[in-house]
C-alpha cells in the first residue's frame, strides 16, 4: 500500500515533511531513531508503514498500558486491527492473538510491554515469526526509558538489544521525545541498531510561555498559585462562562510526592478551583475517574495535579498551562511535562516554582552522572536571568534557531521583562543571607 493510500485511513491528514522522510526510511528497512517533541506526530511514523505493509505485524513496546490503550482505541476507530498483550488480557484472548500471529493473521500493531518482550514464552513466538517473515519490525516508544529505567526500575528496558543481537537483519525503530548527542549514541547502542537512520526536530515550543517563580517556602508557593489559578480562571469564565463544556482552561500541576498532590489539590478545592490529586497508590477506578473527567474537560476537574504517573500516554491537546508545584528530577522530565500543554498549537504557560531546597532534593536523587549532568541543566534554565528561556532549554539539547528571536521574542518571562526576573531571583538570594 502506498503512503498516500495509507495516509487516507487516517482520514487524509497532511504529512509533515520530517514525518514523510521518517516513514520512507521506515518502509525502505532501515533502522531509525526519531527524536521529535511531545505532541508532535511521533507515533504516526510506525503507525502508518504497519497500515502500509502489505502483510506482517509491527511489534511496539511501549512502557505504560494508558499509552498503548490510548493508541489501540485510537487505531481500532480507524478500523485498523490492533492489540495488546498485557497481565489484564484474559488467557482466552491472549491465546487468540498468539494463534492469530501464528497462523499470518495478527494485528497489524501489537503493543506489548518490555517486561513481556524479554520473557523466554514470547521470545518463543518471536522465533517462529521472525521464521515465517511475519514479523516486519520492532518499535521501541519512549526509548529514553532505556537510560533512565534501564539500571534499576524495569531493567529489561536495558534488554532489549537482544532482538538485533539474535536476528541481526530484523528491523528496528526507537522514538523518544528528548534526547541529547550523548544520549543519543547510548540508546543506538543498548539496542544495537545498525547504522540507524537518526532524524529530529527542534525541541522548541513556540507557542509556550516559560516563567519561573524564586520561592522557597512551599506555602507561598500555593498562595501564589491560588492568586494565579483564580485570577485565571475568572479571565475564562468572563469570556466562556462557567457552563462551557469542555472546559477551556485545564491544566497539570506537578508535585514531587503523594502527599503533597493530596494537600494541594484540598488547599485548592477549598480555593473553588476543581482540582483533584493523581497519583500511584490511588484505586483504579478513581484515578480512571479523575483522568476521564479532566480529558472530557469537566471545570470541577479543571487541574490535576500530579506525581510522575500522570504522563506519558496523557494526549489533552487543549492543556493551557502546566506548573512545576516542586521541582522535576531532570530538565528532560521538565520538557517532557511542559509539552503536555498547547499540543493545539494554541498560546499555553509553563510555570517552574524554584527553590534551593528543591535543587538540592534533586542532587540527593541523582544516581548517574548522566542525571546531574541533566539537574544541572535544569538549574542553569532556573537560574539563568539573562537569556531566553526557550533557548535555555533548547542549548541543552544542542539545538540552536536559525535567527535571532525566532523562538520567542516576548514568550518567556525573561525577554517580556528582564528587569523584573532580575529583581525577583535577587530577592530570593538575598533571603538565604
Amino acid at each position: 500500500m502506498e503512503i498516500e493510500h495509507a495516509l487516507s485511513v487516517f482520514g487524509g491528514i497532511e504529512l509533515r515533511p520530517t514525518q514523510r522522510q521518517i516513514i520512507e526510511a521506515v518502509l525502505d528497512k532501515h533502522d531509525v531513531l526519531v527524536f521529535m517533541p511531545t505532541g508532535s506526530g511521533k507515533s504516526l511514523t510506525f503507525q502508518l508503514p504497519a497500515i502500509a505493509d502489505s502483510t506482517g505485524c509491527t511489534l511496539v513496546i511501549s512502557p505504560l498500558l494508558a499509552l498503548m490503550d490510548n493508541q489501540i482505541q485510537g487505531l481500532l476507530a480507524k478500523g485498523i486491527y490492533a492489540a495488546t498483550i498485557n497481565h489484564r488480557t484474559a488467557d482466552e484472548t491472549r491465546q487468540s492473538i498468539q494463534k492469530s500471529l501464528l497462523k499470518g493473521q495478527g494485528p497489524k500493531l501489537l503493543y506489548i510491554s518490555p517486561e513481556l518482550a524479554c520473557s523466554d514464552g514470547f521470545k518463543t513466538i518471536v522465533d517462529q515469526l521472525v521464521e515465517s517473515s511475519f514479523l516486519n519490525r520492532v518499535v521501541v516508544d519512549e526509548a529514553h526509558c532505556a537510560l533512565e529505567w534501564g539500571r534499576e526500575f524495569r531493567k529489561e528496558y536495558a534488554q532489549l538489544g537482544f532482538f538485533k543481537a539474535k536476528y541481526p537483519d530484523l528491523q528496528m525503530m526507537a522514538l523518544t521525545a528528548t534526547a541529547t548527542a550523548d544520549a543519543r549514541k547510548k540508546i543506538a547502542s543498548s539496542l544495537k541498531l545498525k547504522n540507524p537512520k537518526v532524524f529530529s526536530t527542534s525541541v522548541n515550543r513556540s507557542n509556550t510561555h516559560y516563567e519561573v517563580n524564586y520561592v522557597e517556602d512551599p506555602t507561598e508557593r500555593l498562595r501564589s498559585i491560588i492568586r494565579f489559578l483564580k485570577t485565571y480562571k475568572k479571565r475564562i469564565e468572563s469570556v466562556y462562562g462557567r457552563e462551557k463544556m469542555p472546559y477551556p482552561g485545564c491544566g497539570l500541576i506537578y508535585c514531587r510526592s503523594r502527599a503533597t498532590t493530596e494537600q494541594v489539590a484540598e488547599q485548592l478545592r477549598d480555593s473553588g478551583i476543581g482540582a483533584y490529586a493523581y497519583h500511584a497508590k490511588l484505586e483504579a477506578s478513581e484515578k480512571e475517574r479523575v483522568m476521564n473527567r479532566w480529558l472530557e474537560g469537566d471545570p470541577d476537574y479543571m487541574v490535576v495535579v500530579a506525581t510522575i504517573a500522570f504522563g506519558m500516554g496523557v494526549d489533552k491537546p487543549d492543556t493551557r498551562f502546566v506548573i512545576h508545584f516542586d521541582m522535576p528530577q531532570n530538565i528532560e522530565q521538565f520538557s517532557q511535562q511542559t509539552g503536555r500543554a498547547g499540543r493545539d498549537g494554541k498560546a499555553c504557560l509553563s510555570i517552574l516554582y524554584y527553590s534551593l531546597q528543591g535543587r538540592n532534593m534533586g542532587v540527593r536523587f541523582a544516581r548517574t552522572e548522566q542525571e546531574i549532568e541533566s539537574l544541572k541543566a535544569l538549574a542553569l534554565y532556573g537560574e539563568t536571568i539573562t537569556k531566553c528561556r526557550h533557548l535555555s532549554l533548547a542549548s541543552y539539547f544542542e539545538q540552536v534557531p536559525d535567527k535571532p528571536h525566532v523562538w520567542c521574542e516576548f514568550a518567556c518571562d525573561i525577554c517580556k521583562s528582564q528587569r523584573k526576573v532580575q529583581k525577583s531571583y535577587e530577592s530570593w538570594q538575598d533571603s538565604f543571607y
